[in-house]
């Protein structure tokens, strides 16, 4: 049987799909990075209000600044269990490292583009589409939209990818 080219479309479809899995990996990445930091911020601020109720216990205090200091180690504490921001920046950087385990695939998929037949190629697309997908498929469920983080994702993603890898 004979092999066929690549065709334009086989080619710019395989160029989204790589700048589209940079971007989310890239997303996950950032999103992995500020869970953690609220996570952390959340718990200082916690051990910081405990503390200080503690301390204002001790010390000679108007009558509403332990209650105040309390309350405020109560609310960190309330929403950095409800939060649940280190069980989402792990998931978040889980997500990252699995997609970019299928970026590596994506960018050798293109780098041989041009001497893959179209029929081959496709079949790889569609096999990276799917676990891609199944990679991500629970992630708006479980991890929160930050729209400034996809801007970003998206921006950096499309610098690097036209810059160094742009198709002939």
């Amino acid at each position: 049987m004979p092999t066929m080219q690549a065709t334009d479309d086989t080619v710019r479809l395989i160029w989204e799909e790589v700048v589209d899995s940079d971007r989310m990996c890239r997303y996950y990445g950032y999103l992995a990075q500020r869970l953690s930091g609220v996570s952390q911020v959340l718990a200082i601020g916690t051990a910081g209000a405990a503390s200080g109720a503690v301390l204002t216990l001790l010390s000679r205090f108007p009558e509403w600044v332990p209650a105040a200091a309390a309350a405020a180690a109560a609310l960190a504490s309330l929403v950095l269990v409800i939060g649940r921001y280190q069980d989402k920046a792990a998931r978040s950087a889980d997500i990252r490292r699995k997609l970019g385990e299928v970026g590596t695939d994506w960018e050798e998929l293109w780098s041989d583009v041009s001497a893959r037949d179209d029929a081959e190629l496709r079949a790889q697309l569609r096999a990276l589409v799917r676990r891609q997908a199944a990679i991500i498929e629970r992630a708006p469920f479980e991890l929160p939209l930050s729209k400034s983080l996809a801007r970003r994702s998206e921006r950096e993603a499309d610098r690097f990818w036209t810059e160094r890898h742009a198709p002939s």
